[in-house]
């Protein structure tokens, strides 16, 4: 029965890590997902008869099963986590499952992976085309004109967007439901260099020929009887020369599991209402993806990293009004899709109860478990130290604390620290209440490591001040405490009510 077990958690891992794997695929891919669907249902079911007479193991197995399916989160050090503590529970050792159940996903993956590159490659023929922003080739942007992106060329078939009368690029990868709904759709067949597609537009079927040129470049026309369409331009990538930019512009090479290498570019646009944007870019200057933060305010930094542990890298920029502390540090965070185009997450927020308002004092240094390698890039020890018996005041008209601005980013105008100390002061006046903000608190693992278990199980909230964006402070029940995080050192304190 042991062995019989062993063998159907191997077999489902594997096809639960093949769910996981096909985040790296185009999101829009619904027959394939269907299949996929369909398969853990069917394991699902062959699992249940073979348990059946075993409820106990059985009910502990599927409740987590398909608690992972149903998020479709799996991570393969998820899968260790749940499917380690899973075995212990039903008394098996689990090391052995676990590292052969590692070892079948990790070649899923690497066969998955492969599929998915030959989808984007297509033989390498038409990669370059893909992702980007064709708009119609000429000295300007032209408007009344129609705009695409293809998003995917697997052997001879090709999908995509297109928009008509409109800008491609701003319509599809905007936030608001209504600007996609005005992106069409469209996909066809591949025969030699040319693409015969259709998409619906005002209730009618409209074709699409695309022709790809050596050059790069590609013809499209598109053609309707009914609507008395038929145009035909070359085309060309959105390019930033197609930008009025500040001199403020930077560049950095980034790797990104689902965009391969691309330039992070970030600049303010210089026109009436200046807007921070960045961009990834080819070495070109074709514009794969772009994204923009508040308008008025410039760039201090652009970090990436993994904020929410999924496996896939985020983004998160800091805008301020000038370099100085008091310019404010304003953050946005824009979380990796599993197409790999990125989202804010907009939560409800609420004013910080008067309960929490009050002068603390900054009494322990809870360090992260790897620290000790990185404290000389984020939070040196003497600056930890400095750090303690500081005041932390969260007033009504008074808001004042403390970080380190050691980290350096991606953007290249900030000067690497010099001083043995770079501990800053953010002192702000006037009516902050409005920019106190509670929100629903969503700790992870590292912060439980750091601060101890007697502390994070009494975490019921989580509050920011706007202008110190990167710092959040995390409400504890039936104490006179907060834990400080700083999403800039990755570092954690204890404050005490004063």
């Amino acid at each position: 029965m042991k062995r019989k077990f062993i063998k159907l958690f191997i077999s489902l891992m594997c096809i639960i890590g093949l769910s996981a794997c096909s985040k790296y695929k185009e999101a829009d891919d619904s027959e394939e997902s269907h299949s996929l669907e369909e398969s853990v249902i069917v394991k699902y079911e062959e699992t249940s008869e073979i348990l059946t007479g075993n409820e106990e193991e059985w009910n502990v197995i599927t409740t987590s099963l398909l608690e992972i399916v149903e998020n479709n989160t799996l991570s393969l050090k998820t899968l260790e986590q749940v499917f380690g503590d899973l075995l212990k529970e039903v008394d098996w050792v689990a090391t052995e499952v676990v590292e052969t159940a590692k070892q079948a996903v990790n070649e899923d993956k690497q066969d998955i992976m492969q599929q998915a590159g030959n989808t984007y490659e297509n033989d390498g023929k038409y990669s370059s085309f893909l992702k980007k922003a064709w708009i119609v080739d000429g000295p300007k942007r032209e408007s009344g004109s129609f705009e695409f992106i293809i998003t995917e060329i697997n052997d001879k078939k090709i999908k995509g967007y297109i928009a008509v009368n409109d800008n491609i690029d701003w319509l599809y990868r905007s936030d608001s439901e209504l600007a996609r709904r005005l992106c069409k759709p469209f996909k066809g067949t591949i025969a030699g260099n040319q693409a015969e597609c259709v998409f619906q537009y005002e209730e009618c079927q409209v074709e699409a020929t695309f022709l790809f040129q050596e050059n790069g470049r590609m013809e499209a026309e598109i053609r309707c009887d009914k609507l008395d369409i038929n145009e035909r331009y070359p085309f060309r990538p959105s390019n930033l020369s197609d930008y009025q930019l500040h001199d403020d512009i930077t560049s950095t090479p980034v790797f990104f599991d689902t965009w391969g290498e691309v330039n992070l570019v970030s600049a303010t646009t210089d026109n009436n209402h200046s807007v921070p944007c960045f961009y990834f870019t080819n070495n070109d200057g074709d514009i794969l993806y772009e994204d923009y933060c508040m308008e008025g305010l410039v760039f201090w930094d652009i970090f990436v990293e993994d904020i929410d542990q999924d496996g896939r890298l985020d983004i998160w920029t800091v805008i301020c009004a000038d370099h100085s502390p008091e310019g404010v540090r304003m953050v946005d965070i824009f979380y990796q899709a599993e197409n790999g185009y990125f989202y804010k997450e907009w939560e409800q927020t609420g004013e910080l109860p008067k309960e929490y308002y009050g002068e603390y004092r900054v009494t322990q240094f809870c360090p992260t478990e790897d620290y000790a390698g990185i404290s000389e890039t984020v939070l040196t020890q003497q600056e930890a130290e400095q750090m303690l018996e500081k005041d932390i005041v969260i007033q009504d008209r008074l808001f004042v604390t403390y970080d380190s601005e050691r980290r350096i980013g991606t953007r290249g105008d900030r000067e690497l620290p010099t001083r043995d100390s770079v501990i800053t002061e953010y002192r702000y006046s006037g009516p902050v209440s409005s920019e106190l903000l509670i929100r629903e608190a969503h700790p992870d693992e590292r912060l439980r490591e750091a601060v101890g278990e007697e502390y994070y199980e009494k975490i019921n909230g989580v509050f920011s001040y706007m202008s110190v964006g990167w710092q959040q402070f995390y409400t504890l029940e039936g104490e006179e405490k907060l834990i400080m995080h700083s999403m800039l050192t990755g570092q954690n304190f204890i404050l005490e009510r004063k």
